[in-house]
């Protein structure tokens, strides 16, 4: 091939590159642009052309640029040729963007050139930044939700006994101001004391309970459908490897009626038990799948996956708070997902998966 088709075809792949590409020769001046740097920036290619690269770099790189390209030319010592990294750029419109830039050199009747290749990461930041905050919201979420069942569980867990210990001393008051010999007004003073205060914690934990049990919040019309990618994501998240989940689902998914954090929060926690589950499989198999009961009127979500499995016993407690079964370390996980999909009405069960490992579903009524 001859130079003049070699500029030919070169010229052709810089135009239709979607990533910007800028040639500068070795004083720094821009020689060419394609057309995605050229919009990248948002230049014309009169107002580019011919002018120092260190006009689309903010401040300090702007600056630096020049004393670099010297240092190179009189030194040969490289600094990002031949590699990359990310860098800012700076747009006509005053605009500083995040760039993942690459450089490299070539050279042509005895003078250097150099190309470099931009992506704008304009994008790929803002998804980074809102993922780690729906992130930061889930963890947030989980932590209310672990706390508020908490409360509850305590609650049930210590008013039985306050309450009865409180009967039988107000009953030990009774009988002992009936006895004569012993002294009645000091005994009676002491229990008096002591049924108040076990009648007081009763109140407290009452008032708790109550609290915890009346927040709600906000629920709409929902595609569950639409709410699965992300929960994937941030079931996924934390891996160090990568983990297949195989989806299923219907072409088109009935809505149902709910708070989108909260049926985020358990899709997240089945999913997170489901990779547990298969962490020592040589081929793990999750599938989350969505069906249609035209029957009952719900939509049924499942996770199954080939684990290890859970017996009758484990099955039975997954769902009771600080049974022990929980995966999650807290005791409250599954626990968690069972008081919400009951307050969304709905019910969520486990089984063992015929082909090994756990089915776990949930059901909600749809709209």
């Amino acid at each position: 091939m001859n130079s003049n088709k070699l500029n030919i075809a070169l010229d052709a792949v810089l135009e239709t590159m979607v990533d910007g590409a800028i040639i500068i020769d070795d004083t720094g001046s821009i020689l060419s642009l394609n057309p995605a740097a050229v919009e990248m920036f948002g230049y014309t290619l009169d107002e580019i052309l011919d002018r120092n690269i260190n006009r689309l770099m903010p401040a300090p790189y702007q600056d630096e640029h020049d004393g670099y390209l010297r240092s190179y030319n009189r030194t040969g010592r490289k600094k990002i040729i031949g590699t990359g990294r990310e860098v800012e750029g700076l747009k006509k419109d005053g605009t500083v963007f995040p760039i993942d830039l690459s450089v490299g050199e070539t050279k042509a009747d005895g003078q250097k050139y150099f190309i470099g290749i931009l992506r704008d990461l304009t994008r790929r930041q803002k998804e980074k930044r809102e993922f780690e905050q729906l992130q930061e919201e889930h963890y947030h979420m989980s932590r209310a939700a672990a706390m508020n069942e908490m409360g509850s569980a305590i609650a049930h867990e210590l008013n039985q006994p306050l309450a009865a210990t409180s009967n039988y001393l107000e009953t030990i008051r009774m009988l002992l101001n009936r006895d004569a010999p012993l002294d009645k007004s000091k005994l009676d003073d002491i229990l008096q004391k002591a049924v108040e205060q076990t009648q007081r914690t009763s109140s407290v934990v009452d008032k708790l309970r109550n609290h915890m049990s009346s927040h709600k919040l906000p629920r709409e019309a929902l595609d569950l459908s639409k709410i699965i990618p992300l929960a994937i994501r941030i079931a996924l998240a934390p891996l160090e490897k990568s983990v297949e989940i195989q989806q299923e689902f219907p072409e088109k998914a009935p809505l149902i009626f709910g708070n989108e954090s909260q049926l985020q929060m358990v899709i997240v926690q089945l999913l997170r038990n489901a990779i547990e589950a298969v962490e020592d499989e040589e081929q793990p198999d999750i599938i989350l799948s969505l069906q249609h009961d035209t029957k009952d009127k719900e939509l049924i979500l499942t996770v199954s996956d080939n684990g290890s499995g859970l017996n009758a016993k484990n099955i039975q407690n997954l769902f009771v708070p600080l049974s022990g079964e929980a995966t999650n370390g807290s005791g409250f996980g599954l626990s968690i997902c069972h008081s919400i999909i009951t307050r969304h009405d709905g019910r969520i069960w486990a089984e063992p998966n015929p082909d090994g490992g756990t089915i776990f579903s949930f059901a909600l009524p749809v709209l």
